[in-house]
């Protein structure tokens, strides 16, 4: 199951699954959930097209996703702005 119900925003974008150039090594278990957030914006993977699963996320990568994740729910109502800082 996807969160916060992000399968009928992501719909809408035109998106390729091979938006990754490794995409293969994304674990099964996983892959749905990636391209998900890929698809809703919440992960772009690095400059070179890579997502790079075994790689080490910085605190810098973690801190761009929650800010397109806080968007994400505050351009759907999820969240009240006033309680985002």
């Amino acid at each position: 199951m996807i969160p916060f119900e992000l399968e009928p925003a992501m719909s809408k974008v035109d998106f390729d699954d091979s938006v990754f150039s490794d995409a293969d090594d994304i674990g099964s278990w996983a892959f749905d959930a990636v391209m998900s957030c890929a698809r809703a914006r919440l992960i772009a993977g690095f400059g070179d097209g890579c997502f790079r699963p075994a790689g080490v996320l910085s605190r810098a990568d973690a801190a761009v996703m929650l800010g397109r994740v806080s968007e994400f729910l505050r351009e759907r109502s999820y969240i009240d702005s006033m309680f985002v800082v």
